[in-house]
This record gives C-alpha cells, structure tokens and sequence, in this order.
C-alpha cells in the first residue's frame, strides 16, 4: 500500500509539476502575444507620427526655399539697378569732367576767371554725381541684403 500511495503522490506531484511548467509556458506565450501587439501598435503610432512630422518639416523647407530664392532673385535685381546708377553716375561724371577740361582750357585762353570757376563747378559736380552712384549701389545693396535675410528668416 505504501508502494501505492507513493506511486499516487508521485503522479500527482509530476501531474502538478506538468501542470505548471504548461501553465507558465501558456502565460509566457500569452504575455509575449500581447506585449508584441502593444509594441507593434505603438511603433505604428510612432511611424504615423514620424511622417506627419517629416512631412510637416519638408513643407516648412520647401517653403523657406522658395522665399529664400525669392528674396535673392529680389535681390540680385535691386544690385543690377544698382549697377545700372552706377554706371549712369560713371557716365555723368565722365561728360562733367570732359566738360570741364574743356572749358577750364578756354577760360584759360581768355583768361576769364568766370569761366574758369564754372569748369571747375563742373569738375565738382561730376564728382558729385559719381559719389551719388557710389551712395546710391551701397543704400540699395545694403536694403536688398537686409530684405533678402528678413524674408530668409520668416
């Protein structure tokens, strides 16, 4: 009897024994399921996330390049009709003084100090008008840089 009762508590205790090791194979199994949906749903949020983000941000980059481009193409053109003052500055002061030299040697000639001041109010004035060309590219250069990084920046 004793032989019996010790093959019975045998079986039950590797019956228990069995019982646990498929019951915490089965929770192990389950959790392992449900922990991978979890991390599977979340990494899908987080993809979504992501690309709204990326997206968002390649928006914002396109956007400012263009404003960007814009702003140096506003640019570019100011500096042109800088160039343009400029060269019509050069133009002036080149007849101005070729006026002068000629009148200044006439007055010279006749010796008319009238005359002779005048060539040299001449002589001035082209200098003026190339300092205006001068004043004028740096005013438009400096306006087209300080636009062109403001809109850069917006």
């Amino acid at each position: 009897m004793m032989k019996r009762n010790l093959a019975i508590a045998g079986v039950i205790i590797g019956a228990l024994i069995a019982s646990a090791f498929w019951g915490y194979s089965r929770g192990r199994s389950s959790t392992a399921e449900k922990y991978e949906a979890q991390i599977s749903e979340l990494k899908s949020d987080w993809q979504k996330q992501t690309r709204a983000v990326e997206k968002e941000a390649q928006e914002r980059y396109e956007k400012q390049s263009r404003q960007l481009a814009d702003a140096l193409a506003a640019r570019d053109k100011a500096l042109s009709d800088a160039r343009a003052v400029r060269v019509t500055a050069v133009r002036v002061r080149d007849a101005a003084d070729t006026r002068a030299k000629s009148d200044l040697q006439a007055a010279r000639d006749t010796g008319d100090r009238t005359q002779e001041r005048l060539a040299r109010c001449e002589s001035l004035l082209g200098e003026g008008a190339e300092l205006v060309g001068e004043g004028a590219e740096f005013s438009t250069r400096i306006a087209a840089d300080k636009d062109a990084l403001v809109k850069a920046a917006n």
